[in-house]
């Protein structure tokens, strides 16, 4: 029996070969990974900058909210002290909306001029 070194070095060939592809094929794979990163992180309709953006929004429409619901309590309260009796609402009436009686004259001090 005749040992070959032939088939030795057609083995050790061959899996240079595999490993040369691997590796190429490992280069394209980082480089699609490292696309698909840029794409999913800026590109796409739901990328993390579109999220961030979104979060900042949305923080702030919560404080748009909260703002809002401050004012709606203040509301509530001047409507129930302008409600609760007549008087209040007759000097409502008077500061705001510069109403009067008859017998009364209103002057008006501009302190712009």
């Amino acid at each position: 029996m005749k040992f070959s070194f032939s088939i030795i070095k057609d083995y050790f060939f061959f899996t240079y070969q595999a490993i040369y592809k691997f590796y190429k094929s490992f280069k394209v794979g980082r480089l699609m990974l490292f696309a698909f990163a840029l794409y999913f992180i800026f590109i796409d309709e739901n990328s993390w900058v579109t999220i961030f953006r979104n979060d900042i929004k949305i923080s702030e429409l919560n404080k748009e909210i909260d703002f809002y619901k401050q004012e709606i309590e203040l509301s509530k309260t001047k409507y129930i002290e302008l409600n609760s009796n007549r008087e209040n609402l007759e000097k409502f009436a008077r500061e705001q909306f510069l109403m009067k009686k008859p017998e009364e004259d209103v002057f008006i001090i501009n302190p712009d001029k």
